[in-house]
């Protein structure tokens, strides 16, 4: 039997409502050389019977009798494809039918081992903070050239977004996330030796994306939304949980962290810790030296933005990444330039434990250079619509 080209992987579980829907966004693929796996890890619902309806040779349904964690469910489908390029999709996502034909174009002129594209947000309901309205699509503005980007380079970006680092990379990357992302089957054959688990740890995208970037010189970026992305509040990316420390040490099984110096479960330090975990199982942790005395400071002011926006922080985080900062910030020889340290007096004024208040930064609203279609007035009502009409603007 010929392998395909593509291997669509989706794990899914308890999601019969929209799976219809993401199932039929594949099979409405331009380019019809692949296969679909879909990993049930457990679903109690009405899953089978869903997948059962489409009369698709190129469907691959993979049951588990018993509940899969999210990692388990991840590894399954992973090892069970046959393609020669894989990308991972969501259970209420949806791709622009032109996705793979558009990548495989780019595959061909460039060789590229990974190709990354930007990804458009369909809002099911208003978003959490109000700017976002039920039934929209918005997507940032995109001119549909191709460019390399250099993945040492684009791990420094990503120091940076998660604390690691100060100084800004300049990069016309597009952040990778497991999404979002095509690659070649060699990469992962050529990190089985190393790696005995692509989802050893949460946030799943950070990690395997830093294994990834470790492991080729380059990838390509298409600068068109090719991907749908589903906000609504049962997807775990989107609403903040109270309890974030029960959310991450349960993704995580119970593990601490064992990368980074603080050992609080909050997003952007279980990303730090996943980068370098990443870097280390890849072998190539000499790529990143983190700066300490920048991530002491990071790690305290989230703890205390999300505390303003009623997370259950407790006082001995709180009061351990006060501690670690002011040793750093105490000490201009561990970290902080003289630019830094004026950077930064203002905020040390806000971190005495009887004034802990909600940072508030000075941001734009948000919605310069983005694009945002009602779907009521373009005539779509669900993600899998809204992919269409996406691929209809694209195309234009």
């Amino acid at each position: 039997m010929t392998s395909p080209l593509f291997s669509v992987l989706l794990p899914t579980y308890n999601r019969s409502e929209f799976l219809p829907l993401a199932i039929q966004s594949i099979l409405d693929q331009t380019l019809g050389d692949f296969e679909l796996i879909i990993s049930d890890g457990g679903s109690s619902d009405d899953t089978q019977k869903v997948v059962k309806n489409f009369n698709d040779r190129r469907i691959r349904y993979l049951h588990s009798s018993t509940r899969l964690g999210m990692n388990e469910n991840y590894e399954r489908v992973l090892r069970a494809a046959n393609g020669e390029f894989l990308v991972f999709f969501s259970d209420d996502d949806a791709l622009v039918p032109h996705m793979l034909e558009k990548v495989n174009s780019v595959i061909s002129e460039t060789e590229s081992k990974m190709v990354v594209f930007p990804f458009a947000k369909y809002f099911h309901e208003d978003s959490i903070d109000g700017k976002s309205r039920k039934n929209t699509l918005e997507f940032s503005d995109f001119t549909s050239k191709v460019w390399s980007v250099n993945s040492s380079v684009d791990i420094g970006r990503m120091s940076v977004i998660y604390g690691l680092a100060d100084k800004e990379v300049q990069t016309d990357s597009i952040s990778p996330l497991i999404g979002n992302v095509v690659f070649h089957r060699s990469i992962i054959e050529n990190l089985s030796s190393r790696v005995a688990m692509f989802f050893a740890t949460v946030p799943v995208d950070i990690y395997v994306i830093t294994l990834f970037l470790c492991s080729i010189n380059e990838y390509s970026v298409l600068d068109e939304p090719l991907l749908v992305w589903s906000n609504w509040t049962k997807n775990s990316s989107v609403a903040i949980k109270k309890d974030l420390k029960a959310h991450y040490k349960k993704l995580l099984g119970g593990k601490e962290l064992d990368q980074v110096p603080l050992k609080f479960h909050t997003p952007r330090n279980c990303a730090a810790n996943a980068l370098l975990l990443g870097l280390s199982d890849a072998g190539r942790s000499e790529i990143l030296d983190p700066n300490w005395a920048i991530y002491s400071f990071e790690m305290l002011r989230d703890l205390i933005f999300l505390k303003g926006e009623g997370v259950e922080i407790s006082s001995e985080d709180l009061d351990q990444a006060n501690q670690y900062f002011l040793a750093f910030f105490s000490n201009k020889k561990r970290g902080f330039s003289r630019k830094i340290q004026l950077r930064y007096a203002s905020f040390k004024a806000t971190i005495k434990r009887s004034s802990i208040r909600k940072l508030v930064s000075k941001q734009s609203n948000g919605n310069i250079g983005k694009v945002i279609i009602s779907g009521n007035t373009a005539g779509f009502s669900n993600f899998l619509e809204a992919g269409k009409y996406l691929d209809e603007i694209i195309y234009k």
